[in-house]
């Protein structure tokens, strides 16, 4: 046989094959990388589940607060916290003040505040036509719906 044929009969080398290692390293990265990926996405379910199923008997604890006193035009503005340290969102809190002073008739002065989530905080007013100040102010929630 000619040089020629020889070339003919035998196969011819790719670059890749003389660097031989460079595969099985790149099929180790692989597999650590997809075993990493597997475990990051198994750990975000089983986190969403166990969230979810403990969830699942939680109520809202809501408290309220006066914050400030403030003139505001003709009448009063007393600003409170609502704050919710339960396990569930509240949905159309409602918050009554009454506002008791001797020898005058009791203020009365209600507002909804949309919601206050679990763990959280919201903020409102109630105005009144007396100064809460000289009097006795007393605050309390009287009711939430369940979103």
């Amino acid at each position: 046989m000619t040089s020629g044929q020889e070339d003919e009969l035998t196969p011819a080398r790719s670059e890749k094959e003389g660097s031989g290692h460079s595969r099985p390293k790149s099929q180790a990265v692989e597999w650590i990388l997809a075993a990493v990926s597997g475990l990051l996405v198994l750990g975000a379910i089983v986190f969403l589940v166990v969230e979810a199923l403990a969830d699942v008997n939680g109520q809202p604890l809501l408290s309220v607060e006066v914050e400030t006193v403030e003139a505001v035009g003709p009448g009063y503005r007393v600003a409170f916290t609502v704050r919710n340290t339960g396990e569930a969102t509240a949905a159309s809190v409602m918050v009554a003040g009454t506002l008791t002073a001797s020898g005058q008739p009791d203020q009365r002065s209600e507002v909804t505040l949309d919601y206050v989530p679990a763990q959280s905080e919201n903020h409102g007013g109630l105005f009144f036509e007396r100064d809460p100040r000289g009097g006795d102010l007393h605050l309390r929630v009287l009711g939430y719906q369940e979103p």
